[in-house]
Formats: structure tokens, C-alpha cells, sequence
């Protein structure tokens, strides 16, 4: 099990990691301090302690909630690098108004990718649906 405490420590070390620049959309997965289902973890464990305690404002709520929602961010390093590269050659496409030489496939498998990172409703779902029965509990 994990404590509160432990929960809270991993919560603001992936806050840090979200706080790392990307350059892109993409974000590297090994600067995460643990696996994406233990954090998820640690935001069930601390959320139902702050609630517990009376302690969740919607300020905190909401900072919470945009956190976990970015750990969809969050993919292997090699492919981070690749759709980064991507994401900034589309960005001085759109600015030139000229086509890169970004091959169509690739293109398609970032547009993929950013489907997923913006795909967010089941996740902001989920944990405001926690957040509520967490508070219903009490």
C-alpha cells in the first residue's frame, strides 16, 4: 500500500517532470519517477486524503486533474525525439507555407499520437468521477 505521504512525493516529482520543456507535444517517459500506473495511483491516494481531510479546493482540484490528464504526454524517449522533430517541422510548415519532406507515414503516426494526447475526456471523466465519489464517501 501506499501512504499519503509517498503519494504526495511522487505526485510533485511528476509535476517537476511536466515542468521539462519538450519542444514538441511529446514528453520523454524516462523522466517520470515511476511507472504511469503508479502515479495514477498516487493521484487515487492522494486525492482521497486530501478529500478525507477537507483539504481539496477546486484550485487544487483542477491542477490536479490537468496533471494527471498529461500523463497521455508521456512516451518512449526514441519516439518523443521523433514526433518533437515532427511536431517543429509542421510548425515552420504552417509559418512557410511550404511542405517539408516529412514523410506521409510518420506524419500520420504523429497525428495518431497527438489524437491520443488530445483524446483527454475519458481521463478528465475519470478522475473527476473519483474526485466525486471520494467526496460523496465522506
Amino acid at each position: 500500500m501506499m501512504t499519503p505521504n509517498e503519494a504526495e512525493k511522487i505526485i510533485n516529482n511528476y509535476g517537476a517532470a511536466l515542468g521539462v520543456g519538450t519542444n514538441g507535444t511529446a514528453r520523454l517517459i524516462s523522466l517520470l519517477p515511476a511507472s504511469k500506473a503508479k502515479i495514477r495511483y498516487a493521484f487515487y491516494v492522494y486525492i482521497a486524503e486530501l478529500v478525507k481531510n477537507s483539504q481539496l479546493t477546486k484550485e487544487i482540484g483542477n491542477n490536479l486533474v490537468g496533471a494527471y490528464i498529461g500523463l497521455r504526454s508521456f512516451i518512449d524517449d526514441k519516439k518523443a525525439d521523433k514526433f518533437n522533430k515532427i511536431h517543429r517541422q509542421i510548425e515552420e510548415e504552417v509559418k512557410t507555407k511550404n511542405n517539408s519532406d516529412i514523410d506521409t507515414e510518420e506524419k500520420k503516426e504523429y497525428m495518431d499520437f497527438i489524437k491520443e494526447v488530445y483524446g483527454i475526456m475519458a481521463d478528465m471523466a475519470e478522475i473527476n468521477d473519483y474526485i466525486r465519489e471520494c467526496q460523496e464517501d465522506i
